[in-house]
């Protein structure tokens, strides 16, 4: 005879069931308060989503104003070739080769070095302009919006990882004291039996 699965109480009844409020007379208080924790954990996580959002677009509008002031300080430097250049890079067979290979040069007596698109025949010793920023940094090809757009995800995402960490780190800590809770109730109430049992 199989098992009658068709009335199994749905999720929602089932996590209502388990639910600190609870009247169910087989809940502990400990399991009472590891429920209440899960509740508070996820309030704590859903609460870390606007505080993250709002960080990663701090971030971002100050990233922003930096890109745009390198941009607007850049100049262009000549880059000294180091090694023969290698592929990196094709899209397809008909689709050209690229080639990159690393440069160097000396601005306000600091040593830079980038790697660079170059044609197939460059050599050690050739020079090649560089775009650099104010701030001696190689441009990107990447336009100031999209570059601070991606400091801005970086910043929510560590935001909110560090908050699930730190939220996932407590629960783990006091999942493990009600473990110890339940375990030394189960050993209480057994030995409750035995001695019930002995006795009859």
């Amino acid at each position: 005879m199989g098992i009658d699965v068709t009335n199994r109480p749905s999720l929602p009844r089932r996590l209502w069931r388990t639910a600190p409020w609870s009247a169910n007379p087989l809940m502990r208080a400990s399991d009472r308060w590891e429920a209440g924790a899960r509740i508070v954990a996820a309030l704590l996580l859903l609460a870390a989503i606007p505080f993250a959002v709002h960080a990663g677009t701090a971030r971002y509008a100050e990233a922003l104003v930096h890109e745009r002031a390198v941009i607007a300080s850049a100049v262009t430097v000549a880059g000294t070739v180091t090694e023969r250049p290698t592929v990196v890079g094709q899209d397809s067979v008909a689709s050209a080769r690229t080639w990159q290979t690393q440069v160097v040069w000396t601005r306000f007596g600091h040593t830079h070095t980038a790697t660079i698109d170059v044609p197939s025949t460059a050599r050690p010793g050739d020079r090649f302009p560089v775009r650099v920023g104010g701030d001696g940094r190689p441009l990107h090809d990447l336009s100031p919006t999209d570059l601070a757009l991606g400091d801005g995800v970086d910043r929510a995402m560590k935001v909110f990882g560090s908050v699930a960490l730190v939220v996932g780190a407590v629960l783990a800590v006091l999942y493990s004291l009600f473990e110890i809770r339940r375990r030394a109730d189960w050993t209480r109430e057994w030995r409750g039996l035995s001695r019930e049992v002995n006795r009859g």
